[in-house]
């Protein structure tokens, strides 16, 4: 019941976030497909589950969770922020949205991004987000795959990047 109540907000959510039609000049195109990245529902809606997971994660640690974290509007502003926070980790051009569909990733790039990422992070002992924390346990026992390794290498990659940059 918990589990249908986190996730079913969470993927109201992709009704919000859904990057709907684009109009205009949409960048140079090659075959009809747009070369300038946009929206990849296929990332955002991975980015919505694992929300309710780490969320779902969270509770069944017996750690407190804001009243508001059932609501799409909580996941709606936590993806909201993410994206504010680390600009392109939700974006994807035609070509790689296609792959994406097709179950094409580079697996083997994303583990080594994930592995080096966490390991530096731990290192320096920056906390992770609580969507990336959930990951990186996800990756350590080696239940990441797909396009949720590869959100994992986009979001803990970006949070890695930023945690340089302040440094």
């Amino acid at each position: 019941m918990f589990i249908r109540l986190a996730v079913v907000p969470c993927l109201a959510l992709l009704l919000a976030l859904n990057p709907g039609c684009q109009s205009g000049n949409t960048g140079s195109t090659r075959n009809g497909e747009s070369q300038r990245p946009h929206k990849s529902e296929l990332l955002i809606r991975t980015a919505t589950v694992v929300l309710a997971q780490a969320l779902i994660a969270k509770k069944n640690a017996g750690e407190q969770l804001p009243e508001d974290f059932r609501s799409k509007e909580f996941a709606v502003s936590v993806l909201e922020s993410i994206r504010l926070q680390y600009p392109g980790v939700f974006m994807a051009t035609d070509a790689q949205e296609r792959r994406f569909a097709q179950g094409k990733f580079d697996s083997r790039g994303n583990a080594k991004l994930v592995a080096s990422a966490i390991a530096d992070l731990s290192e320096r002992h920056v906390p992770l987000t609580t969507m990336n924390a959930y990951l990186a346990d996800e990756f350590l026992a080696d239940r990441l795959h797909g396009i949720r390794l590869e959100l994992a290498a986009r979001m803990l990659g970006a949070q890695w990047r930023v945690s340089q940059e302040q440094s």
